[in-house]
């Protein structure tokens, strides 16, 4: 097919559509992204105030790294973002239950490890 002198307008025909789908597809995801991420950024930023108002051994960069593992095991898991911030919200709710920074991280390392079972 290659050798053949109509390669070009196979290449056109199909290559062409498969790239404009793919664009298309990639264009469709970042736009839902862009509007369904941004509850779910909110509320992982509520609860990094809760722990620095509650805690002073609070560290952001290591708060951030667990809230996001767990926001991305959900997603690989396939929970929509309804279910992430559904989850979220009850993470809300124990995070200005426990007694300390320790217990905290602990708490959310088993939630993360719980997903999807």
């Amino acid at each position: 097919m290659m050798n053949s002198p109509r390669s070009d307008e196979v290449n056109k025909l199909l290559l062409d559509l498969i790239q404009t789908r793919l664009k298309e597809e990639v264009e469709q995801e970042q736009k839902r992204i862009d509007t369904l991420a941004k509850p779910i950024n909110q509320k992982v930023g509520y609860i990094i105030g809760i722990l620095r108002n509650r805690f002073d051994d609070f560290d952001i960069k290591v708060a951030s790294k667990i809230l996001n593992n767990y926001v991305e095991a959900s997603l690989r898991f396939g929970y929509s973002d309804l279910n992430i911030e559904a989850f979220l919200s009850s993470v809300t709710s124990e995070t200005k239950q426990v007694e300390s920074w320790e217990h905290w991280k602990s708490l959310m390392e088993s939630l993360t490890k719980g997903i999807g079972k």
